[in-house]
């Protein structure tokens, strides 16, 4: 947006400078620009301050993790973001004009005895705002995971843990038993969040973050599609020698494939942990047990000649007919157990199924899919699907 202020028309009322010039620079999330970003981000700044010639722009910049070092003193720390302030906007910027936040205890008391504790802890939670501020739980709670002073007598945040550990450390000061513990820090926490919503304002400093774990990968013995099974405990073997191997998916259709090495006569599971990028193109495989079987009329038309010849691009990327036993072997001959499947070797070119094309270049995380791909879009449109399907009451859905 920045770099448009330069050139759109609409805006060069801001650059007139018998107008005044800007006179206000602000960006946003300061500590995204670093690096070679950064330095082309303050490059930019230096060309619309030489263009809007305005001699008292004020620059703002504004960032919650700018020093993540938490054995840097409130000094040095601000020393530091005036001097990267500096390099940034080209303005010179001292520790005295960087503003932190400043947090204050909503409990009142400070914290409490050993015994105000284990008494507590057995005893229901008060109700009232003003009762909660001094309740002995709230008061441990606030001040061992919430804030924590620091040199000047300034209050800054406690590095985040979890709830058993904190419930761990409630019971090794109160003689509580930790699963009780836990328990009422659970009970304290909802409460917390329902004064919140009476007072509009936040009983607390810390926030309560929800971490959902990523989807194992899935794994599927190489049979036919009514009798193989499937395990997410990423075991190469089954019953009776059958091969377990990790199972993808075509991101257009879903059609599955079965994620393999191939070595003279053996089909080996391929490593889940481990990038299809950073491997050699003859080490991988993928073998998609069809109910229909493919032809050569899949093929794109840019695969194949004007005589109808496959092209010198397309001769290793077109599928080849496997017979596969479950134990991973594999031949050209017919034997008990064995089933058709086809071979494709990466960079995957074609789905077996809808037909759809990709180029050599393409990345092969945007090919197919697994179980346990995962990335902040899809995440988040999965935990959104299922709030939405959680019954009222037991997501917990109030009228806000």
């Amino acid at each position: 947006m920045a770099e448009l202020m330069l050139v759109r028309p609409e805006d060069q009322r801001f650059m007139d400078i018998a107008g005044g010039g800007l006179r206000y620079l602000v960006f946003d999330e300061l500590h995204t620009y670093r690096g070679r970003q950064g330095a082309d981000v303050a490059m930019l700044i230096r060309r619309i301050k030489e263009k809007c010639a305005a001699p008292d722009i004020i620059h703002i910049g504004t960032s919650a993790t700018m020093v993540a070092d938490r054995q840097v003193g409130p000094d040095k720390r601000r020393a530091m973001v005036a001097d990267f302030a500096s390099k940034l906007f080209g303005h010179a910027f001292n520790a005295d004009q960087v503003i932190e936040e400043s947090l204050v205890t909503f409990t009142e008391g400070g914290l409490p005895s050993r015994e105000e504790l284990h008494a507590a802890l057995g005893n229901p939670l008060s109700t009232t705002t003003d009762e909660f501020k001094r309740h002995p739980l709230a008061r441990w709670a606030e001040i061992e995971f919430g804030v924590e002073p620091e040199e000047g007598g300034r209050l800054k945040r406690r590095v985040p843990r979890t709830l058993a550990a904190a419930a761990k450390l409630l019971s090794d000061t109160s003689g509580v038993e930790a699963k009780v513990c836990e328990l009422r820090l659970r009970e304290l926490i909802s409460l917390a969040g329902t004064l919140n919503r009476q007072t509009r304002g936040r009983a607390f400093a810390f926030k309560l973050h929800q971490f959902i774990g990523q989807g194992r990968a899935l794994y599927a013995t190489l049979e036919p599609v009514d009798r193989r099974e499937f395990s997410m405990e990423g075991q190469v073997r089954a019953s009776g020698g059958r091969l377990y191997a990790p199972v993808k998916f075509c991101r257009q259709c879903g059609q599955d494939y079965y994620h393999v090495l191939r070595g003279d006569s053996r089909f080996i599971p391929h490593p889940v942990e481990s990038s299809e990028d950073d491997q050699e193109p003859s080490g991988l495989s993928d073998a998609a047990p069809l109910v229909n079987d493919w032809s050569d009329d899949q093929i794109p038309l840019n695969g194949e000649t004007g005589n109808g010849k496959l092209r010198k691009t397309w001769r290793d990327r077109v599928p080849v007919a496997v017979l596969v036993s479950p134990d991973g072997s594999y031949g050209s001959q017919q034997r008990d157990g064995t089933i058709k499947m086809w071979w494709q070797a990466v960079p995957f070119s074609l789905c077996l199924n809808c037909g759809e094309f990709h180029t050599a270049q393409e990345r092969e995380f945007g090919k197919l899919a697994s179980i346990s791909s995962e990335a902040r879009s899809s995440a988040t449109t999965i935990l959104a699907t299922s709030l939405q399907e959680m019954p009222e009451r037991r997501a917990g859905v109030t009228n806000c």
